[in-house]
């Protein structure tokens, strides 16, 4: 071989090094890249502080006291009618003992397929809602929006083949609760039965997933000091 293709081919091999010696420093020094986590925003309220709110709501007190004759009534006045605890006796309306389970299998039933196919078109007269729920909490919700969305049998107004109920839209004068107040009924309802245990709390998704946007409030609204009178008051019942 000639000293000048033995010179090239030497100058070619230095040059084949150094380019490969570059590139993998370069290599080497780049930030390792991977996908990052979801990042899952928590909630503003825990699950305990919004079933406490609700109890307030329906009770008026976070202690309410069952004594012969007399019941606790919060803004709600959902406990001068239905039964939710043991020791409390109304029977106005259904009983909501076991509520939370029981609401899994509403939507499943053929009475409730009945009331979506009823106002299918143009929704309920009342409120024009369409019945939608495809879950127990989705129907709890739309159960205190819609009252005549679902009657249980034997429950609804005389005269009307159980078809319409007797409970007002307790969104409208004079009970007037705002989306947090009917999310917060919500999740003491569905912890009520379970007590300490908030595992099945699903009252803010559950509104999401039914309408089908973000839930919002202030944190005015959820102060738990909002709703707890100084001194509650027992109403008698008549």
């Amino acid at each position: 071989m000639s000293r000048i293709n033995l010179f090239k081919l030497l100058l070619f091999l230095n040059l084949f090094f150094l380019v490969s010696s570059c590139s993998n420093n370069s290599s080497s020094t780049q930030p390792e890249t991977s996908t990052p986590a979801i990042k899952r925003t928590p909630r503003a309220i825990s699950e305990e502080k919004l079933a406490l709110i609700g109890k307030i709501l329906v009770f008026g007190t976070d202690n309410p006291k069952f004594a012969k004759g007399d019941v606790s009534i919060g803004k709600g006045e959902c406990s001068l009618c239905h039964q939710l605890l043991p020791k409390q006796n109304a029977d106005r309306a259904p009983s909501l003992l076991g509520i939370e389970a029981l609401s899994h299998n509403r939507v499943k039933e053929e009475r409730y397929q009945m009331y979506v196919e009823r106002y299918s078109t143009e929704g309920d007269p009342e409120t024009g809602t369409k019945p939608h729920a495809k879950t127990g909490g989705e129907y709890l919700i739309e159960s205190l929006y819609c009252p005549r969305c679902y009657v249980v049998k034997d429950h609804g107004i005389k005269g009307t083949n159980d078809l319409e109920s007797g409970m007002p839209v307790i969104t409208r004068p004079p009970v007037n609760l705002t989306d947090f107040e009917i999310v917060a009924v919500v999740a003491y309802v569905q912890s009520k039965d379970t007590p300490g245990d908030y595992s099945k709390v699903t009252a803010i998704d559950d509104w999401e997933s039914y309408f089908g946007k973000k839930f919002t409030f202030t944190p005015e609204e959820a102060s738990v000091d909002r709703y707890l009178p100084t001194e509650p008051e027992p109403n008698k019942q008549s």
